[in-house]
Order: structure tokens, then sequence, then C-alpha cells
């Protein structure tokens, strides 16, 4: 009795019946009735017409007094800003404790960011789009929340499928290769509420010639799995950086290629739960820091300023920035990391696209699936001697079923590790890049980006 008042006191968390709900609801554009500038790729490239429906998806899971509402979005990516602007509309009555708003980084749908308009530094963002994504967010929690029902959950983290899937384009050669699952089926009669998958990959199948609007090999995935297991699927992407892109067998190319991956790890995830023991009771606890993060990209500074991404700058100490950028005086973006338990479910949220050496570490080949780690032919090899050392990520989490959740409130871009960040700081643009692929130097916010997401996740692993 004395031990569980003082975990109680200490604010541990205690298993609790759980309830669960899932929904679904159409974000997309018409390219028809208004210019539809895509994303992902270069600039000025218009979609033509649409191929399949991008979603907003939902699960929100509840025990006691917490509830939890996952929303994936078939955008690129979707800034912190906007997250809190759906915070501070719902409604206090729901009891939303934590909402945790994620892309799949799709690279075959509208400009949400401000960087794919007609000519760089002129955005492609419509504002009357993301008013109504906005809006359809907010309605579907509400629906999914209000609906919320008793529930058992039977989880799993497996290692995915590799070989004729996806490719890693940027030395050292390392796959975060876990495919992480939550089936949730309804507690009086097992019908099926949502699986949810959490995988690492660009969804980029399609390519840069593409210009019909689609979800790209997520929109295959979710409808293998609701075929295989019924309910809503909500594909929450991963550790996807530094490339992780698809690389389907020889020979298929397109929708098919597109096909081809989605299905594969499909199957693969509704494989995953079979013969897992369901549980009705679990707990969830949350922990969340907000952290401020340097932009020294020099681009990314001149479009924050010039309006096109739009996101407050602030300094070091998080106050409003004043004046124009230097060197020594980067300004900073307000962002945010999470750390969050549902029973044997571990989640962290990074707002941008984690490198997957970061949550693996691999270097010596144990997540390279067979291939070098350092190809033979690399002009400017990264030196492993100086990589990190362990334990990664997902060594320091201890949930039965570890989730790592990518572009998670936030796109800042790449989250590359210090030894390997590599850049011409001559130039503004960071242009002529440096011998090998380094091309996600370019698209990240700065060196500092990893080191501080990490440190902040490292305490809220600690707490």
């Amino acid at each position: 009795m004395r031990l569980a008042l003082l975990l109680l006191l200490a604010g541990v968390a205690f298993p609790e019946a759980i309830e669960g709900a899932a929904g679904k609801a159409e974000i997309t554009p018409d390219p028809g009735k208004a210019l539809v500038w895509m994303a992902g790729f270069g600039t000025g490239r218009r979609a033509t017409g649409v191929h399949d429906p991008l979603w907003a998806r939902a699960v929100a899971f509840r025990s006691g007094d917490k509830t939890i509402v996952l929303v994936s979005l078939d955008l690129v990516g979707y800034f912190y800003p906007e997250v809190e602007k759906i915070r501070g509309i719902l409604p206090k009555k729901l009891g939303v404790t934590h909402l945790v708003v994620s892309s799949t980084h799709g690279h075959e749908g509208p400009d949400t960011m401000g960087i794919w308009g007609p000519i760089p530094f002129l955005t492609g963002v419509r504002r009357e789009y993301m008013t109504q994504v906005r809006t359809t967010v907010i309605r579907l929690v509400e629906e999914v929340v209000k609906g919320l029902r008793p529930a058992r959950l039977r989880m799993a983290t497996v290692v995915a499928p590799v070989d004729g899937v996806v490719g890693d384009h940027r030395d050292p050669v390392i796959f975060d290769d876990n495919l992480s699952v939550i089936g949730v089926e309804d507690a009086s009669d097992g019908a099926p509420i949502a699986t949810v998958v959490n995988w690492a990959c660009h969804p980029e199948t399609l390519g840069s010639k593409n210009t019909l609007i689609t979800s790209d090999f997520p929109n295959y995935l979710r409808e293998e799995v609701e075929r295989e297991a019924g309910g809503v699927c909500v594909f929450l992407s991963g550790a996807l950086g530094g490339m992780m892109t698809p690389e389907p067998p020889q020979g298929l190319e397109g929708f098919e290629a597109a096909r081809h991956v989605g299905e594969t790890i499909g199957k693969a995830a509704v494989k995953a739960l079979e013969g897992v023991k369901a549980v009705d009771e679990a707990a969830i606890s949350v922990r969340s820091k907000v952290i401020f993060l340097p932009v020294t990209n020099k681009m990314y500074q001149l479009g924050m300023l010039a309006g096109t991404l739009r996101r407050d700058l602030y300094d070091a100490e998080g106050n409003p920035y004043e004046g124009l950028p230097s060197t020594k005086r980067p300004p900073s973006v307000r962002t945010e990391v999470s750390m969050f338990h549902i029973g044997d479910a571990q989640f962290i949220t990074v707002p941008g696209e984690l490198l997957p050496e970061l949550a693996v570490g691999g270097y010596d080949g144990s997540h390279s699936h067979g291939r070098d780690v350092v190809g033979k032919g690399n002009p400017n090899p990264p030196d492993l001697t100086k990589a990190p050392k362990g334990p990664y990520l997902r060594d320091r989490m201890t949930g039965k079923a570890k989730f790592i959740l990518g572009l998670a409130c936030d796109e800042l871009g790449y989250i590359i590790p210090v030894y390997n960040f590599e850049r011409n700081d001559r130039s503004p643009i960071h242009q002529p890049e440096p011998k090998g692929d380094h091309y996600e130097e370019t698209n990240s916010v700065g060196p500092e980006a990893a080191p501080r997401i990490l440190e902040a996740l490292e305490t809220l692993l600690e707490e």
C-alpha cells in the first residue's frame, strides 16, 4: 500500500482499461479548381490530376484520465506552429492529453512548407488549403475521441523486409529496419478498429516526373492492411533520413513499384501481429519538451526572413529574434520532442528526418543487410572512427514495441550526425556540395539539430 502511494505521488501510471478509436478524412486538393504545386523534388511541378486520395488518418487511445491522439497526414511536412494552432482550437472538453500530428513525407502532394512553388523563393503554399487541412484535422480528432470504446491491443516490433523494398543512398549504409505495429480491436466482439504501422522510407517511388497527386506506397500499404486486418490503417513514417528510398525489384516502375513496396510492408505488418496476445489494460504516460534549434542554413534563414518559410525566429534564450542573422548569432526555431507509453508500446517523436544511424547505430554492419557500410567508390567516405558511440535511441527505449515517429509535429529537414555533416561554408547556398553524397546538408536547419534533439530525447527517456 505504501509503495503504491509513493508511486502514485511520483506520477507513475498504472494500467487501466484501454479504449481505442480511429478514423480518416480526405485532404486531397483539387488541381482542377486551383493551382497545386507539388512538393518533394524541384520547383515548378504543377499537379495535373489525382491518382489516389490524400488522407488525414487518426487513432486515439484513452486510459484513465489520459488521452493520446496520433494523426498522420499524407503531406511532405507540417510545421509546428500549425500543430500548435490545432491544439489551441481543440475543445478542452475532449480531454486530449497529447496530440501528435505527423506527416508521411509524401513527395507527390501539395507544397505545405513553402519550398516547392513555381520558382525558388516563391511559395507553393495555398492558405485556403492549409485552413482546409486544419479544419479537417480538428473535426477528425473530435470524431475519433468521441468514438472511443473499450479495446484490446496487440503490439510488436519485428525486422522489416529490406531487399527489393528499400535502399540507402548515402554512406554509411545503415537501415532502421524495424517495423513496429499496434493492432486495436473492440473489446466486446473483437471487431477491428485500427492498425498502426511505423516504418522508415521516403514515399517517393513515383519520382520527379509524375504530376498526379498520390500518397505513393502508403496508399498500397494501408489498402493491404485494411484488406487483411480490417479497420483503419494509420501509417507513421520513421527514421527515413539520409536517404531511405524505395528500391523495388528491377523492372518494376511507377505505380506498380509503389504497389510492390506498400503491399510488401503491409503484409509484413499484418504478419507481425500473428500469435501476439491481446491486452485490455494499458497505462498511458506522456512527457514532452520544447526546444530551440539554431538555423545556420543560410537559405533557410533567407526563406524565413522573406516569409516563404512561415516560421517565427528566436534568439538562443527563446526571445523573439531581432536584427539580421549573423554567423555568430544565428536565429533559432521553436519545436518539440516527446516520449510516451501506451502500455508496452513506447514512442518518441522527432521533428524531422532522422538519419537511421542515430536511431540504431549499425556502424559495424549489423543493420546493413549484406551491403558495404561504406561504398568502395565513395570519393569522400565518412570517417566512422568519429561516429557516435552507443547506446543509441532504440537501445535506450524499453518498450516491447518501439516506435520512432519522424516528421512528428514538425519538419525541419534532415537530422544528421555531426561527424558526417559536411558543407561549403563559403557559399550561402551550401553549394558546391562536398564530394560524395551530401545533399542532406542543404535541406537541414544545421549541424546542431542532431545533438540538441538527441539530448532532449535522452533526458525524456531517463526521467
